[in-house]
């Protein structure tokens, strides 16, 4: 059984993933959306060219780069710094020396 897609033009593709078309823009400019894999052109010649997007392949595209932000923005109370020092260092002593 095949998976069917869905392809939408970037108005729709907005609404779907609630947020602007400006967002959308900036999403493939900055190559999180890429060309030949979630969306690709139609129209030749001198007139702009109109882009189709998957939904589904920019849905996961924004999700994993929301799981890859959440991990680097991470944040730790003094106690887990001080386990997690402890752990890569063992528990020496790396207090101030006169």
């Amino acid at each position: 059984m095949s998976q069917t897609s869905t392809w939408l033009e970037i108005r729709e593709l907005a609404e779907a993933l609630f947020c602007s078309v400006k967002s959308v823009y900036i999403y493939r400019d900055k190559n999180l959306f890429k060309a030949g894999t979630h969306y690709y052109s139609v129209g030749e010649g001198k007139q702009r060219g109109k882009h189709i997007y998957n939904l589904e392949l920019c849905r996961k595209a924004l999700l994993e780069r929301t799981a890859k932000d959440t991990r680097l923005n991470e944040t730790y109370d003094e106690r887990e710094i001080r386990k997690i020092i402890d752990r890569k260092v063992g528990k020496k002593d790396l207090g101030y020396r006169k």
